[in-house]
């Protein structure tokens, strides 16, 4: 489920309007119908209400997985750990799963966590795989007897913890309905697959996407470049208001709009965040959040 369903679902549960629900969050009621449409993201003000108001964290809000328990960590859990001393190159195959969170950490234990709701044979049936090879870690989650695509696609969350100091690049394919990079500070990262939605929060990093979906992308505190390489889609993709940026359009047939006035004439050189669009026939669409 997305935040959208996920937004729409609380509101009707409560019996509220989206103009009344605009009116107890003090925002217009425009701004609701965008949430609920996927065509824009709350602030972080107005989602820390928005989950006040419903009673429920903030990560349930935003995570929105099916089956979620309110108040509840979820029911099946599997943690994979592996103690590193060097920098490495991280190779990182992850299959399918409906959320996959990536984020790093100070300490110096990769982790591997595996959640759900629905799959009570995670721990058996889901195998997490760690090859050590000089400079560079792979990394497989693979399915195990009666697991299927559509039970990791809908009931399947991936947490990827990276010890920071050890990063050195990553490169991961994953297919999601949404993929989290968070807490991020390292020279590339590299994603190939499917994804419906990016989230991408306190990011320093060269990140290349490579996906031939239409996503929704939301950016919040990101310093770097950000590589869209698509064939034949059209994404969207929504920044925090005060953030300075350049925009490149590379490929064939390929074309950036904005929904408000941009300044055309920032060049990458004069800002620290960039966002390209390469490929084919293609169509990125940038917004701004409320």
């Amino acid at each position: 489920m997305s935040f959208a369903d996920q937004l729409k679902e609380l509101r009707k549960s409560h019996g509220m309007s989206q103009e009344t629900l605009a009116d107890k969050l003090n925002v217009s009621r425009q701004a609701v119908t965008k949430w609920e449409t996927e065509r824009g993201m709350p602030e972080v003000e107005n989602i820390i209400e928005i989950a006040h108001l419903f009673n429920i964290t903030i990560d349930e809000l935003l995570t929105a997985e099916k089956g979620a328990i309110k108040g509840k960590s979820y029911l099946y859990e599997s943690v994979t750990e592996y103690d590193i001393d060097e920098p490495k190159k991280f190779d990182v195959s992850l299959d399918t799963a409906s959320m996959v969170k990536i984020r790093s950490t100070d300490g110096e234990k990769l982790l591997v966590n595996l959640y759900s709701n629905e799959i009570e044979t995670l721990s058996s049936n889901m195998k997490v795989k760690i090859d050590d090879v000089r400079s560079r870690i792979d990394i497989n989650l693979k399915r195990l007897n009666d697991i299927s695509i559509t039970q990791c696609k809908q009931g399947l969350v991936v947490e990827v913890v990276l010890p920071e100091k050890y990063i050195y690049d990553c490169e991961f394919a994953v297919n999601t309905h949404e993929l989290v990079l968070s807490e991020l500070n390292c020279e590339d990262v590299e994603f190939d697959g499917k994804i419906e939605q990016l989230t991408i929060t306190n990011v320093q990093s060269h990140v290349e996407v490579n996906c031939n979906l239409d996503m929704l992308i939301n950016v919040d505190n990101f310093t770097g470049k950000l590589d869209i390489n698509q064939i034949s889609s059209t994404s969207r993709m929504y920044l925090p208001k005060d953030l300075e940026f350049a925009t490149i359009a590379k490929g064939i047939k390929t074309a950036i709009s904005y929904e408000f006035d941009y300044d055309e004439a920032l060049k990458p050189e004069d800002v620290d965040t960039i966002i390209e669009l390469n490929g084919f026939k293609s169509e990125l669409v940038i917004g701004r959040h409320e």
